[in-house]
């Protein structure tokens, strides 16, 4: 049994849960955007394996780009501004009530 700092982190440890098909899969759950926590009980690993994983520090796969994910900004990462994004970018129309119409009364 491993704990703390003797986990193994690579391919070649006998004693990891990981193998490169299962770490194929983590990375295909976290392109759908699922939770850290999720793929962890998923696999039987822990959220700082998963986090590790997406980083590629634990069980890095050459010609991958890391981290696989960029969770780091909680509501998403706006476009910056030489992004193609903006060219396609249409806003949406803004919704305006219409007015009340005023009823008048007759004077008597």
């Amino acid at each position: 049994m491993f704990k703390g700092r003797n986990q193994p982190k690579s391919f070649k440890s006998l004693a990891a849960k990981l193998n490169e098909d299962k770490v194929e899969e983590i990375y295909i759950e976290l392109r759908e955007g699922t939770s850290y926590k999720a793929i962890a009980e998923m696999f039987d690993v822990s959220f700082a394996t998963i986090q590790n994983v997406n980083s590629g520090k634990y069980f890095r796969i050459p010609d991958i780009i890391y981290p696989i994910v960029d969770r780091s900004h909680k509501y998403g990462k706006e476009p910056g501004e030489l992004s193609d994004f903006w060219n396609s970018y249409i806003p949406e129309p803004m919704y305006t009530r219409p007015a009340k119409k005023v009823i008048s009364t007759p004077d008597y």
